[in-house]
């Protein structure tokens, strides 16, 4: 078995039981706890609070490592073949193998409070959970969880315990140690992205443009253009409406095997259109020629999401400036650089001025001398950057290369409020 950082590690099987009656899928929900589980929930707090504040709200974070053990603390054959998951050993092994591929599973432990609210999240696979001493806004219910966490909560108080020892006894080894053995798909680092594209050429974004020249030359004469030439004079709903038509409809003619069909929109009026937005049902009421109205509606609605072109991904913003007239701002997160090209295309076609704060990065992507941020989970990679290429068909090779060729940023150190100095472990 590979050597851990606590001295009496976890393994899988102390969690067992209870997994088989969680629900993964529901680990972002919190659970608020009863007495007998807020007594395990309080040891933990109090534990973490050995260790120095690491961000607001009183924010620590520590790494725990379960050892994957041997196939039965998984599931025994019998059981295997009870639960209906197969028939043979070759299943059983290879299942195993699949649900839990190396032989340390890493989690992450972070522990946050702010005013009477105090809260432990326990982020990884196959356990994930949110734990909180109070209903919360954000909670989907103020009820006490049925589920018995006391067992669970007192085999992480007991490893906690112990890693918190070696912590304060020698400042400085635990981030050693994860510096050395926590495993890159949990770090955060960037990439060359030319350096990216040649070890992971599916994801390479200049194979998203439909027109890659013409995306390019747009994008070099709007970094020509002087901002004063960048202004509209009036801005109503239904000017609006009408260049948000024309910058969506951009969009899909400039993306390769583009998902989103918009056929629909043949022969609609630029209100039609609009209506399919975020917010584009909400104009009712509203004079779409007048001024006034326009700055009433972006008041009384979400300004983030009235000028979504894609939800979250690419943006059209009117911005009205100083000297009274107007300026649209087309912008997008990484991921959505194709599109929002598109819509650059469609909008200076249509002679709409407009800047366009994406052109650089246009650019950089047909030169590939710019990083690209890696990031350890698919969520956040979803609009910005990348997650770790770990799975997928990817080869260890690669894997070993990708590794060599980013530069990998250091983990936040976990240090002690008071160290053991070896008086007093003496006294």
């Amino acid at each position: 078995m590979k050597s851990t950082f606590c001295p009496n590690p976890l393994f899988i099987g102390d969690f067992k039981r209870f997994l088989d009656e969680f629900d993964y899928s529901e680990g972002f929900d919190p659970l608020i706890l009863d007495e007998d589980n807020l007594q395990q929930f309080y040891r933990l707090e109090y534990l973490m609070q050995n260790l120095q504040v690491q961000g607001v709200d009183n924010y620590r974070s520590i790494w725990v490592e379960v050892c994957r053990g041997s196939i039965v603390e998984w599931c025994t054959f019998e059981q295997y073949q009870e639960n209906g998951q197969g028939k043979t050993r070759t299943q059983w092994r290879r299942d195993w193998r699949m649900e839990l591929p190396e032989p340390v599973i890493w989690m992450r432990l972070i522990s946050r409070c702010y005013r009477l609210e105090h809260v432990i999240f326990i982020e990884g696979y196959p356990l994930r959970m949110t734990l909180s001493n109070t209903s919360s806004p954000h909670c989907v219910t103020g009820e006490p969880t049925p589920l018995d966490l006391s067992p669970i909560l007192s085999k992480l108080g007991d490893y906690l315990e112990e890693v918190v020892y070696c912590i304060r006894k020698n400042p400085g080894s635990y981030n050693d140690y994860i510096k050395k053995h926590l495993p890159k798909r949990f770090r955060s680092g960037r990439i060359l992205r030319s350096k990216r594209d040649a070890l992971l050429p599916g994801d390479d974004l200049t194979g998203k443009f439909r027109y890659p020249q013409e995306a390019l030359s747009v994008a070099r004469r709007c970094l020509k253009k002087k901002k004063g030439g960048t202004c509209l004079d009036t801005m109503t709903l239904r000017d609006y409406i009408h260049y948000w038509r024309v910058a969506f409809l951009g969009m899909d003619a400039m993306v390769k095997d583009r998902q989103d069909d918009t056929s629909w929109a043949q022969g609609r009026s630029d209100r039609e259109i609009f209506e399919r937005s975020p917010k584009g049902r909400e104009i009712e009421g509203y004079d779409l020629d007048s001024e006034e109205d326009f700055l009433k509606w972006e008041n009384e609605n979400s300004p983030y999401h009235c000028f979504d072109l894609i939800y979250v991904g690419v943006h059209l913003f009117p911005e009205k400036q100083k000297n009274g007239k107007w300026t649209l701002r087309l912008c997008a997160l990484d991921n959505f650089i194709a599109e929002s090209a598109g819509a650059a295309i469609a909008l200076e076609k249509e002679g709409v001025p407009f800047i366009y704060q994406d052109a650089m990065n246009v650019v950089d992507i047909f030169r590939k001398d710019d990083y690209i941020e890696i990031y350890p989970d698919s969520h956040s990679a979803r609009y910005e950057g990348m997650s770790y290429p770990w799975g997928g068909g990817v080869t260890k090779k690669i894997l070993s290369q990708f590794d060599a060729a980013a530069t990998w940023y250091r983990e936040e150190s976990v240090l002690p409020v008071s160290p053991i100095c070896q008086d007093d472990e003496d006294g």
